[in-house]
């Protein structure tokens, strides 16, 4: 895991306000960032991301598969 805070950033969006924030992760399987979603334990704290947070993204990023 990877947290920048007060990043430099380039808008290309409509909205032009930067993030505070960006945590970048790497989880072990495509499924990976579903596991924890699921837990009990995440779901009894989910609402302090809603509470704590104005605006949330996820972005999957892959990286291609080399061709044979």
């Amino acid at each position: 895991m990877h947290k920048m805070v007060n990043p430099s950033f380039e808008v290309h969006a409509t909205d032009p306000t930067p993030p505070n924030q960006i945590t970048i992760v790497e989880w072990d399987s495509a499924d990976g960032l579903n596991k924890p979603q699921a837990n009990d334990v995440y779901q009894e704290h989910t609402h302090l991301l809603r509470t704590g947070t104005s605006r949330f993204e996820r972005h999957l990023v892959k990286v291609p598969t080399p061709k044979a």
